[in-house]
């Protein structure tokens, strides 16, 4: 059965690190914090102290690499310090990642019974916007702001939005500007809006007013990741811009406050001269971004998995 579109089953986080359990002690004086379920049901995240490392246990990617595979899955590090483990924190994930490649026996049944899913019907439009001057803002944005009622903007700049549209020739009264602004009850309600929006079947766009592209080091990843779960019925539509790297990395469902870029590939030998590189993300916890050229075969950065 493939993969694609499956869901973890709920049991598997605990299943995985039998005969463990959260708060059970591991090598060298750590313990097992917690074992959850990614709120999109395709990561198991196992939490680990001292140090705050987290083991990501998900379905294997032929682009990502992993720190360790097991038969079902790739596992992989974040929140680790730059340079190598400590012993101690070491010992710590080798213990785990033990454990995990014991229990992923064939027997395992890792996914849950597949439930309908409504086909998306409302589309989520990430729009580049300007920085200084507002005529400065796309063809292709112009439109899509025009075309959709609903503009969700970072709150600070919602105030410049209203000048942009009648600037335009679009009247202000025509739309609906939600302010998007941190914090845990402003993101409550900033997902209860999406999914209200979503439910009527309309369009809407996050608009990078007076930023140029959205969601970096903004409230906006928060509508990425909601929009983005399995079961949602939001399609997500990136308009591109002036970087090819900007656009990809504005879809990204994970935070981009800190990223690595490794340029172009377009031979094997540059990929491989990278496998220390993607490494050390994989400690870091980063997104990493790459640009290949159009005869590279994407299915050599499953290569990098074999580490």
């Amino acid at each position: 059965m493939s993969a694609e579109g499956m869901l973890f089953d709920r049991s598997l986080p605990g299943r995985l690190i039998r005969p463990l359990r959260a708060g059970s002690a591991l090598p060298g004086g750590g313990r097992l914090q917690g074992a959850r379920l990614s709120e999109d049901g395709q990561r198991l995240i196992y939490r680990l102290s001292p140090g705050g490392l987290e083991l990501v246990v998900q379905k294997p990617a032929d682009s990502q690499p992993s720190l360790a595979r097991t038969r079902h899955f790739s596992i992989w590090l974040r929140g680790a310090a730059p340079g190598p483990l400590p012993p101690g924190r070491e010992a710590l994930v080798k213990a785990v990642v033990a454990l995990i490649r014991r229990n992923d026996t064939a027997s395992v049944k890792p996914w849950a019974d597949p439930a309908p899913r409504a086909r998306p019907t409302a589309s989520l439009y990430l729009v580049p916007g300007h920085l200084g001057d507002p005529d400065d803002i796309g063809v292709r944005s112009l439109k899509v702001l025009q075309e959709v009622r609903n503009i969700f903007v970072e709150k600070c700049n919602a105030p410049v939005v209203a000048e942009i549209l009648v600037r335009h020739g679009m009247r202000p009264a025509d739309k609906r500007i939600v302010p998007v602004e941190y914090g845990p009850r402003a993101r409550g309600a900033l997902l209860r809006r999406l999914r209200a929006v979503a439910a009527r079947d309309e369009d809407m766009c996050l608009f990078g007013a007076c930023e140029g592209t959205p969601t970096f080091c903004d409230p906006g990843k928060d509508l990425i990741r909601e929009a983005a779960r399995p079961r949602g019925r939001v399609r997500i539509r990136s308009l591109g811009g002036a970087s090819a790297l900007a656009t990809a990395l504005m879809r990204v469902e994970e935070p981009v406050d800190r990223f690595m870029f490794y340029g172009v590939v377009g031979r094997p030998a540059v990929l491989e001269s990278l496998r220390p590189c993607l490494v050390q993300a994989l400690r870091f916890g980063l997104a990493a971004g790459f640009l290949v050229t159009p005869r590279f075969a994407a299915a050599r950065l499953g290569r990098l998995d074999r580490d």
